[in-house]
């Protein structure tokens, strides 16, 4: 009797969790949730030390334009860790740099929860979760704790559920070393055939099926996927087996195949390794290397996936489509065996995937990686496999170059451009369809509103080239006179044209093109600072040496310090040895009206303070950073280093201050600001600080880098000042300078861009004090932007904003 009673309990116990009244009542063959979100432009991290914490990585990317992350939750860290170890990283991601519908990837798990078995013809134990076959849910209808996977699922849904929407269920489930997958076309693919799941097909469904019944029941606006997949015919197989244990039958037991169980399919292409077909008519491959055919290759990829949904009636007709995204893809930079590429190939590559990615229905697209791990050998050197997957990134080798030294990649720049001029506008394929593109030409329309901005090449089709040209003329029907052009670095340079929208020259590189000049898509040049914000570019930095102590407290501030510097940004690097503390002030100019948020990190103590005015007596302190910072990005270790919003007018400036004690180590300091259009400067760039001029009872004389507000009524008046003024401002096809000088000195007057960069000589002389000088300033070779006018004289550098806005 006993016996049987505990047979009829065990009965009952295996039955409950398959009663939908403990799960979801629906699964992805009856219904999956539409997808409303914008096109999300996302990056892989990467891991590279020196340095770089995820939450630097993260902000390194967001500046290039990244909308969205692929991080990953493995059982094995969160099992040693905590669950939530990663708690106040996905809040970064999220709440403070804009990050959205993430796509996180999850499984590996830890040895108390792994399933030991070596399956036949496997090399070592499997790669998947004990217990996958106990009950998901208890009798009272919550997830079963013996269940590992699904007590797994459930933890990560209660800490990161609000944060992730995506789940990638084991990435790339699918790899293999064997040649024909077409005959998983026929049979489940085997144990030895999978190694990163190394247990039988049927497993990997049933972590499909457990996950959507648990991500349904807690989060159900969130999406399960396949974790990166790279062959159709194991979807297919996915599509054909149930998670029965016993050969992926369908059973009352086990209902449903996989598809039941996937709102998305993800996938990964590298299209390098695909770029050449047999020709018999040569007698070996030919060859397509260039950045259309790799995009085109990546497409055809998607297609192959899309068939097989088709095939088994996932496509709106028998059951719902499913959702599309790709979390893996790129194309190297340099050349790997017979993989031939180059800078443009890949730069071109990146740009063209984001467009024919949406004009595909791809929802999300995550390149890889955001940073290379190997410097860069010169172009005509062949590199290694291995190297050549090094060489995919946003930013050059950043195992190289630490936080705030890095340095974009063309890569990097073109998507930047992309998603800058991009981001949340709408792929529209009849406004696509009208402009008539030619056979040689490639390109798309994207609308957000009544805006419209147009992205169009030349096919680069020559293979090992991305030279191409053609010359496209907008139809008439679509009533543009004129275009406003923009070039693949967009992001870095600021610059555009002005075009008739007939005769339009394009190369293999994609061009921009908004329709109106005026169109909410320019990138928005800073405005024209008043005479309260001249003379931007940098911020004071003063030294005391050998100071001891750990506060900022201990820095002997009312001492001549022992050194002093500019720097042309609010940060500091570990330039300055061990034991010393450091002054950072001048001004800041705010460029928009409304509330602004500080950050402050510094290693080993900072403090920030702000004034009400330009008065450094009405400074507070806003924020500030205690204790050991992994690096010059780790602005969200505690609280403390955020300010709360605070409202600041543009064209009036503040005084802004940090004290900065280094002991010993690694040392730095740096702030940002968010601005009230919710964009972000870490660290706060130059072109808004003004550098604090000492002043002294000998020194009161009114130049203008005196700015001090407070010292305004003993200034001696009727000594002759260094003025520098631009008319008119903007200009359109001549600007006049006027400068004049304190004392008798010799002057350099030249034009920059605001990267610093020296665009013309204006004037290089000797001139006399007092004496007002003028220059003309002419338009010829410049593009519409803000540029700064440098006066530097003996012992003076004076700065001014100009904008130029070309007729």
């Amino acid at each position: 009797m006993r016996r049987l009673i505990s047979l009829l309990l065990l009965i009952v116990g295996i039955a409950a969790p398959y009663s939908y009244s403990q799960a979801p009542t629906r699964n992805a063959n009856s219904y999956v949730r539409p997808y409303g979100e914008a096109f999300q432009y996302g990056i892989n991290l990467g891991y590279y030390g020196n340095g770089w914490d995820d939450e630097g990585l993260a902000t390194a990317a967001q500046t290039l334009g990244v909308r969205s992350v692929r991080p990953t939750l493995p059982d094995y860290f969160v099992e040693k860790y905590g669950f939530g170890i990663r708690a106040n990283t996905f809040k970064v991601y999220t709440d403070e740099l804009g990050m959205k519908e993430i796509t996180c990837f999850i499984g590996e798990p830890s040895a108390a929860h792994l399933d030991k078995t070596t399956y036949l013809g496997s090399s070592g134990p499997s790669k998947v979760f004990a217990n996958l076959y106990e009950p998901i849910w208890t009798s009272n209808g919550s997830v079963n704790p013996n269940n590992y996977y699904a007590y797994y699922m459930y933890q990560l849904l209660q800490t990161y559920g609000d944060k992730v929407r995506f789940w990638e269920i084991v990435n790339e489930p699918d790899y293999t070393f064997i040649g024909n997958k077409d005959v998983w076309l026929s049979r489940a693919p085997s144990p030895a055939e999978l190694p990163n799941l190394r247990a039988p097909f049927y497993y990997y469904i049933r972590m499909l099926r457990i996950s959507y019944e648990v991500v349904k029941k807690y989060r159900p606006d969130a999406y399960v996927t396949t974790g990166g997949i790279g062959y159709p015919q194991f979807l297919d197989a996915l599509l054909r087996y149930s998670d029965n244990p016993n050969g992926g039958s369908i059973t009352a037991q086990y209902p449903n195949t996989g598809g039941a169980y996937l709102d998305a399919v993800s996938f990964h292409t590298y299209p390098a390794y695909s770029l050449h077909k047999w020709d018999n008519s040569i007698g070996g491959f030919r060859y397509f290397r260039t950045s259309d055919y790799a995009a085109e290759r990546v497409i055809q990829e998607e297609q192959a996936m899309v068939d097989v949904l088709n095939r088994y009636g996932y496509n709106g007709t028998k059951y719902p489509a499913k959702h599309i995204i790709m979390t893996e893809t790129n194309v190297s930079r340099r050349t790997s065996d017979d993989r031939i590429s180059t800078d443009e190939m890949q730069r071109n590559f990146g740009i063209k995937m984001l467009v024919q990615a949406q004009k595909n229905r791809i929802r999300q697209l995550y390149f890889y990686h955001l940073g290379e791990s190997i410097n860069t050998p010169a172009a005509s050197i062949s590199v290694s496999r291995g190297d050549a997957l090094d060489l995919m990134g946003f930013y050059e080798n950043l195992k190289r170059d630490a936080p705030g030294q890095q340095r974009t990649t063309q890569l990097g720049q073109g998507f930047a451009t992309t998603s800058k001029l991009l981001y949340g506008f709408s792929y529209d394929a009849a406004r696509t369809a009208a402009l008539t593109l030619p056979a040689s030409a490639n390109g798309a329309a994207f609308r957000k509103d009544n805006s419209y901005v147009y992205v169009l090449w030349a096919k680069a089709l020559t293979d090992k080239s991305e030279y191409a040209k053609v010359t496209y003329s907008f139809p008439a029907a679509l009533g543009l006179k004129t275009v406003k052009r923009y070039e693949w670095n967009f992001s870095s340079t600021n610059a555009s044209s002005i075009q008739q929208a007939q005769e339009i020259t394009l190369s293999g590189t994609p061009a921009f093109f908004v329709e109106d000049a005026a169109s909410q898509v320019v990138a928005p040049a800073p405005p024209v600072a008043s005479s309260g914000c001249d003379n931007t570019g940098t911020l004071l930095r003063e030294q005391w040496n050998n100071v001891k102590g750990a506060t900022t407290a201990d820095i002997p501030v009312t001492k001549l310090p022992n050194s002093s510097s500019q720097l042309t940004s609010f940060a500091a690097s570990n330039q300055y040895g061990n034991n010393h503390g450091a002054r950072l002030r001048g001004y800041i100019c705010p460029p928009q009206n409304g509330a602004y948020t500080f950050w402050v990190t510094g290693d080993d103590a900072a403090d920030l303070f702000l004034s009400s005015d330009d008065d450094p007596a009405h400074k507070v302190r806003i924020a500030s950073s205690t204790g050991w910072r992994a690096s010059a990005y780790d602005w969200y270790r505690s609280s403390e280093q955020k300010s709360a919003p605070i409202q600041l007018q543009t064209g009036r400036r503040y005084y802004v201050e940090v004290l900065h004690k280094q002991s010993w180590g690694t040392g730095f300091v740096a702030v940002a600001w968010q601005r009230p259009d919710g964009s972000r400067q870490q660290p706060i760039s130059g072109s808004v600080l003004i550098p604090f001029v000492p002043v002294t009872s000998s020194q009161l004389t009114a130049t203008a880098t005196v700015a001090s507000a407070t010292l305004n009524d003993t200034i001696d008046n009727s000594a002759p000042a260094t003025n520098l003024n631009i008319y008119p401002n903007p200009f359109s096809k001549q600007a006049t300078v006027q400068f004049s000088v304190q004392q008798r000195s010799q002057v350099t007057l030249a034009l920059y861009n605001l990267t610093g960069q020296q665009i013309r000589s204006l004037f290089d002389g000797q001139v006399e004090a007092g004496v007002q000088n003028s220059v003309s300033m002419e338009s010829v070779g410049l593009s519409n932007g803000l540029y700064i006018v440098r006066l530097v004289t003996g012992t003076e550098v004076v700065s001014q904003k100009v904008s130029y806005a070309g007729e």
